[in-house]
C-alpha cells in the first residue's frame, strides 16, 4: 500500500476511534515475527473493524431515510418489528467497543447483518411471495436480538474479568420487553399486511388468473383468514394416480420416507421450493402431515425450515376404480443436504484423514440446532426425532469451514407440544435407534412396566449423539463391528458410551458427556448448552481470548434440580 492511501486509511481508523485502540488480538491467535507483519496484523484488524462501523451506519441510514407512510416504502413487511428492532441497535452500537479484540468484532458484525437481511427480506419488491415465506417470523427478529446484546455484551467487558459474567445472556427486563413489543407489533404488522393484500386483490394491473401474483394474494388472503381454500395452480403437475406417481417419485427425490418423499419445486419467480407428498393410505398418516404443518407454522424460527403452506388435493388413487382422494402437499424452503450427505460429502473427499470435523466446525453446524431446541423447549415442545437426517443445511459443500453455512432442524411428524402437561410414564418411545435416550427402554424389574422418560431431556442426548457424529464420521465402535442403528442403541442401553476422540478439547468433551449423562436431571437445558457452545467457540477461535480461563465458570449449568453443574466436578457424569 502506498504512503497516500496508507495515510487515508489511518484518517478513516481515527475518525471511527479504531485505530488508536488497537485491538492487539488476531482470531488465531496469531504472533507476527516481524515489525512489518505485525503493522499489516493491523492494518487487516482495522479493516474488518471499520467495515462492521460502517455497515451498522448504512443500516441506521436506510431506516432513518425511510418514509414510513409511502404505499411504495422501502419497507414493504414487518414495518413494526423493524422499527423496534432499530431502538436495540442502537443501544448494541453504543457498546461497541474497539478495544475488543477482531473475532468479536467479526461476530458482532455477523449478528448486524442478520439484522440487515431481515430488512432486506422485509423490503423485497416481491413481497406477496415474500409474505408467504416469511409469515409469523417474529422469532427471527428475536434471535437477532439476542445475538446483538451477547456479542455487545462480550465486547464491554475486560480480559481479565470476562469469566465472572460471561453467562449473561441479556437483561431479563429487556427481554421481556422486547418480547411484549414483539407481540404488539406483529398483530400491527398483520393489520397492514391484511390492507396489502386486499388492495392487491382488486389491483388491475394483477387482476389476469394467469399472474404469479394474484395467485399469491389469493393465497395470502386465504392464511389471513385461517383457510386453506386456494393452492398453488402447478401442485397438480403432481397428480394423476398417486400411488404410482409416488413410486416413481421416490427414485429422484431429495429425500424419502415410508410415506412419502421431498422433491425440488420450482414455483413463481423461479424460485426453487420443496414439496414434501405422503401417501394418504391411513387416516394416521394424514394427521402427522397437518401435524408437522402446524408446530412448523405456529413455531417458526430461523434455525427451523420454513413452511410456505399445506394443501390437500383430490387425486386418484389407482386407474382401474377411478377412486380419488385427498392427497397432502407441504410446500417449504429448499434446503442444499442434511447433515448425514454432508458428512459422506466430506468422508468420500477426505477419506479416512480426517476422521471427523474439527470442533470448531461441529460447533458451527450445531450451534443453530441448539438454537432451535432452545426455542421449542422453551414453548413446551419436544421435537423427538434428533437426527442428522433431519438437519438440513445450505452453502455447506464448499471447504470455507461453515462461516456462511445455514442450519436447519426439520421433520416434525413425531414432535409432541405441551410437554409439561403429559405424565412421563405416557410416553411412548420415539426416534431413530443409535440416537435415542436408554430412558425410553427401561422398566420396573418386577412389573415389567416401562418407567416413562422426559421428553426434553430426551432431546437433549440425540443432540450429544449427533454432536459425536460430526467428531468422527462415524460410529466410535465400528473397529468392533458395531455399527449404526439397532447394535449402537443396545450399548447405549446398557448403560456404555462411544469414546470421544482423544484430541478433543477437554470443555468440548464435557459439553457432549453431559448431555449424553445417565442421569436425565444432569443434562443441561438448551439454554445453558447454547451458552456453553458459544464460550467453546471463543476459546477454539483464540485459546487466549479469556486470559486465564476459569473453565469451571465458563462451562457450568443448572440442570432441573437448581444444582450447579462444571466442568471441574465431572463425578456426576458417572452417575
Amino acid at each position: 500500500m502506498d504512503g497516500a492511501s496508507s495515510s487515508y486509511s489511518q484518517e478513516i481508523y481515527e475518525d471511527t476511534g479504531v485505530y488508536k485502540d488497537y485491538i492487539k488480538r488476531s482470531v488465531y491467535s496469531f504472533k507476527p515475527v516481524s515489525a512489518e507483519e505485525e503493522a499489516h496484523c493491523r492494518h487487516e484488524c482495522c479493516i474488518k473493524v471499520t467495515t462492521a462501523c460502517t455497515h451498522m451506519n448504512e443500516l441506521f441510514r436506510t431506516w432513518r431515510d425511510n418514509d414510513w407512510d409511502d404505499k411504495e416504502s422501502f419497507l414493504r413487511l414487518n414495518r413494526r418489528k423493524c422499527e423496534d428492532l432499530l431502538c436495540y441497535l442502537k443501544r448494541a452500537r453504543e457498546s461497541y467497543q474497539s478495544k475488543r479484540c477482531e473475532l468479536v468484532a467479526r461476530e458482532f458484525l455477523a449478528a448486524v447483518q442478520q439484522a440487515k437481511f431481515l430488512v432486506v427480506e422485509s423490503s423485497d419488491n416481491k413481497w406477496l411471495l415474500k409474505a408467504l415465506e416469511l409469515w409469523d417470523c417474529s422469532q427471527h427478529f428475536f434471535e437477532v436480538f439476542m445475538d446483538l446484546f451477547w456479542w455487545a455484551r462480550i465486547m464491554s467487558l475486560g480480559v481479565t474479568n470476562t469469566c465472572e459474567q460471561l453467562n449473561f445472556w441479556v437483561e431479563e427486563q429487556d427481554e421481556k420487553l422486547y418480547s411484549k413489543q414483539l407481540l404488539e407489533a406483529q398483530r400491527d404488522d398483520k393489520k397492514t399486511l391484511d390492507a396489502m393484500v386486499k388492495t392487491a386483490i382488486q389491483d388491475k394491473l394483477i387482476r389476469r388468473k394467469d399472474d404469479p401474483e394474484h395467485e399469491l394474494a389469493l393465497i395470502l388472503e386465504d392464511r389471513l383468514n385461517y383457510r386453506s381454500i386456494r393452492h398453488p395452480s402447478i401442485l397438480t403437475k403432481f397428480l394423476f394416480c398417486i400411488r404410482t406417481r409416488i413410486s416413481l417419485l421416490n427414485k429422484s427425490s431429495s429425500k424419502s420416507g415410508q410415506n412419502g418423499v421431498v422433491l425440488p419445486f420450482q414455483w413463481v419467480y423461479g424460485k426453487q421450493f420443496a414439496v414434501k407428498m405422503r401417501q394418504p393410505n391411513t387416516t394416521t398418516v394424514e394427521n402427522m402431515f397437518r401435524h408437522e404443518f402446524d408446530i412448523l407454522d405456529k413455531y417458526r424460527s430461523p434455525y427451523i425450515v420454513g413452511v410456505v403452506g399445506y394443501w390437500e388435493i383430490q387425486s386418484w388413487l389407482d386407474i382401474p376404480r377411478l377412486s380419488t382422494t385427498l392427497c397432502p402437499f407441504l410446500l417449504m424452503e429448499a434446503m442444499e443436504c442434511d447433515l448425514d450427505g454432508l458428512i459422506s460429502h466430506h468422508k468420500n473427499l477426505h477419506g479416512t484423514k480426517p476422521a471427523g470435523f474439527s470442533p470448531l466446525e461441529a460447533i458451527k453446524l450445531m450451534l443453530p440446532v441448539a438454537k432451535a431446541l432452545r426455542f421449542l423447549h422453551s414453548n413446551d415442545v419436544a421435537h423427538r426425532d434428533i437426527k442428522p437426517q433431519n438437519i438440513m443445511c445450505r452453502n455447506a459443500m464448499r471447504l470455507d469451514h461453515f462461516d456462511d453455512t445455514t442450519v436447519k432442524l426439520i421433520d416434525f411428524g413425531e414432535a409432541t407440544v405441551n410437554v409439561s402437561e403429559i405424565l412421563s410414564h405416557t410416553n411412548r418411545p420415539a426416534g431413530t435407534p443409535g440416537y435415542m435416550d436408554p430412558e425410553m427402554t427401561k422398566r420396573d424389574p418386577e412389573t415389567g412396566i416401562r418407567l416413562g422418560y422426559d421428553l426434553l431431556m430426551a432431546d437433549v442426548f440425540s443432540f450429544a449423539m449427533v454432536f459425536l457424529d460430526l467428531l468422527t464420521w462415524t460410529s466410535p465402535w465400528e473397529e468392533s463391528g458395531i455399527h449404526r442403528g439397532r447394535e449402537v442403541q443396545e450399548k447405549l442401553n446398557k448403560g456404555e458410551r462411544p469414546p470421544l476422540p482423544d484430541e478433543l478439547p477437554e470443555y468440548v468433551s464435557f459439553i457432549v458427556q453431559s448431555c449424553w449423562c445417565a442421569d436425565p436431571p444432569a443434562r443441561p437445558s438448551f439454554k445453558d448448552v447454547c451458552s456453553m457452545l458459544q464460550n467453546a467457540k471463543l476459546l477454539l477461535l483464540d485459546e487466549s481470548f479469556f486470559g486465564e480461563p476459569d473453565l469451571g465458570r465458563l462451562f457450568c449449568y443448572e440442570d432441573g434440580d437448581c444444582m450447579e453443574r462444571s466442568i471441574v466436578d465431572r463425578a456426576f457424569l458417572q452417575a
